[in-house]
């Protein structure tokens, strides 16, 4: 972790890691990342932010998991497994864990995004939705070539001094997606 001056870092965890996503919920100060430990084993894993009470939330071995995300309202994590070619998910505290199978065809996504009760991915075609609640009912919703996709819940950001200024002086500078647009303009 680097400080806020840019010119000291602090060595959070070393042992036993290699990870390859990050997921922060700074409003529970937790951490999540997919952890390629001893050997071939791969879990999902969590601490505190301070890399206090490390524990091991899932087991992944042989999926070729990527695109860890998190779902901060429901306290759900999500990635993509290559091997199963599904979307994966279990709670924060390592408990309910479950499958969504049968949503890619031949390769599986780039990446992934969930908001509010929708699954979002990227692929070589473009972006596709699906309800968590009717996995049957996936819908391609915008053709073109996105290499990756981050959707943060409010709750995701960071507080600090421009928290308290209004919502439209304090928008990052990226393109927005507004995918309720893309749905309605592919609807018709």
């Amino acid at each position: 972790m680097q400080s806020a001056d840019e010119k000291s870092y602090t060595t959070l965890l070393s042992k036993n890691i290699s990870p390859s996503d990050l997921v922060l919920i700074p409003v529970e100060s937790l951490m999540f990342w997919i952890n390629a430990g001893h050997g071939d084993r791969v879990t999902v894993e969590q601490s505190w932010m301070d890399a206090s009470e490390r524990s091991t939330l899932a087991v992944l071995t042989a999926q070729s998991a990527h695109s860890l995300t998190a779902d901060v309202a429901a306290r759900r994590l999500y990635w993509i497994s290559d091997v199963k070619k599904s979307i994966e998910t279990v709670k924060v505290d390592g408990t309910g864990r479950y499958s969504f199978t049968g949503l890619f065809n031949k390769k599986p996504p780039l990446g992934l995004a969930v908001f509010e009760d929708y699954l979002y991915w990227v692929d070589d075609k473009g972006l596709w939705q699906v309800p968590q609640d009717q996995p049957n009912e996936k819908q391609f919703i915008w053709k073109n070539n996105l290499p990756m996709m981050a959707v943060y819940h409010e709750l995701q950001q960071p507080q600090d001094s421009m928290s308290a200024l209004p919502a439209h002086q304090r928008q990052p500078q990226w393109i927005h997606l507004h995918l309720s647009k893309l749905q309605n303009a592919n609807a018709g």
